[in-house]
């Protein structure tokens, strides 16, 4: 009874599926008991203690499922860089001539010109296609939330500077101010330009990208700039700075600490 009172859907699966392995299962120990007392032990003791056994199995598996790390929506990935320290293993560094990428004092300057390029590549480990069958009997239906933070110091010396890219979501610095690049839904991009706030000031801000299952959003030091009503998921690569390689590409990113995060996130219900 606490076994079937305490199913999770992400944990166990549906409801009824629940039910009916649950049944099966204690179906299956009251029979082994049977043949326990009929054909082995014949002994009540025995038999109690097999199918108790087994119904313990059961419960064991259910517990593990509960206590997993998808059921309890714990980041799958979580990448944290500052300058100070070494990239992490699923970051690598991604530069073509002229534009260079130079470790100063808590700070890495990325700098790109004339069709150069600078940037950082992540490539977070991918979610598995199949899961073990000790695993939530759910895993395959969830969602991801992924979450990137960066704190850099940027400055535009051509029309375009791209400060983060991921797919088809792109943010970058124009003449204009700051553009946003997202699926639109249908399989094309839509565009925004935000005039406003004024990043090219000479000192660090703080970018956070968010893609959940049912917004895209991005901050600036704290205060939500854009937002669409709908996911444009951050795809297998991640890119901080301006690897376009476009001669109408330009400028410096001092970047002093990045920060990536993808937790699974339960479907809504229907």
């Amino acid at each position: 009874a606490f076994t079937f009172l305490t199913h999770d859907p992400v944990a166990d699966g549906p409801r009824r599926q629940f039910a009916l392995a649950l049944l099966q299962l204690v179906m299956g120990s009251c029979v082994l008991g049977f043949v326990v007392l009929r054909h082995l032990e014949k002994s009540m003791k025995a038999a109690l203690l097999a199918g108790s056994s087994l119904m313990l199995v059961g419960a064991g598996i259910h517990a593990a499922r509960l206590a997993h790390p998808l059921t309890r929506g714990i980041a799958d990935t979580n990448l944290t860089w500052r300058a100070t320290s070494t990239l992490p293993a699923e970051a690598e560094i991604s530069v073509r001539a002229p534009g260079t990428i130079n470790p100063e004092v808590s700070v890495y300057a990325m700098a790109l010109r004339d069709g150069g390029t600078a940037a950082i590549q992540i490539t977070p480990k991918e979610v598995p296609s199949a899961w073990p069958w000790w695993a939530p009997l759910g895993a395959d239906k969830l969602l991801r939330s992924h979450r990137l933070t960066i704190d850099a110091l940027t400055q535009r010396t051509a029309p375009y500077l791209v400060v983060m890219n991921s797919g088809k979501l792109r943010v970058q610095l124009t003449v204009a101010g700051i553009m946003v690049t997202a699926p639109d839904g249908r399989g094309d991009v839509s565009e925004k330009t935000m005039t406003t706030p004024v990043v090219t000031d000479g000192s660090s801000h703080q970018w956070e990208l968010a893609a959940e299952p049912t917004f895209t959003s991005l901050k600036i030091d704290g205060s939500e700039i854009w937002s669409v009503p709908r996911s444009a998921e951050i795809g297998k690569a991640i890119t901080i700075g301006d690897a376009s390689g476009d001669r109408e590409h330009g400028g410096t990113i001092k970047l002093t600490e990045f920060r990536y995060s993808r937790l699974p996130v339960r479907p809504p219900k229907s």
